[in-house]
């Protein structure tokens, strides 16, 4: 399976949550099923990152083509703002007989509040 995140990601009117979403390509016959797990940074400007992370709710089939999850600030007083920021994303892929493998990758996105 191939996949990544998409370049533009939808930010909440908040700045608190992140719809993140990417495709999915190219499942190889030993791949079964996939979740998708994900973090997102982005600079601050006073001080240090603030921070998003997020799973899928779903497990997603060979059939599937698109993946999607939502990624919450960590902190109270985190709040995204409209711009650059950098998705590191994971998915783990369940092969039959039990057997797992995880695939990492990090790319550069823009949060947008009027969608991706």
């Amino acid at each position: 399976m191939t996949s990544k995140v998409n370049d533009k990601l939808r930010l909440s009117r908040d700045g608190k949550t992140i719809e993140v979403t990417g495709p999915i390509q190219n499942w190889q016959s030993d791949e079964a099923a996939a979740v998708f797990s994900v973090v997102i940074s982005q600079a601050a400007g006073n001080g240090g990152p603030t921070t998003a992370i997020g799973a899928s709710t779903l497990t997603y089939v060979p059939t599937a083509g698109t993946w999607t999850a939502e990624a919450r600030v960590t902190g109270k007083n985190m709040e995204f703002h409209e711009g650059n920021a950098t998705a590191h994303a994971w998915a783990t892929i369940a092969q039959p007989g039990g057997d797992a493998e995880s695939y990492e990758w990090t790319v550069p996105t823009t949060l947008s509040k009027n969608g991706a």
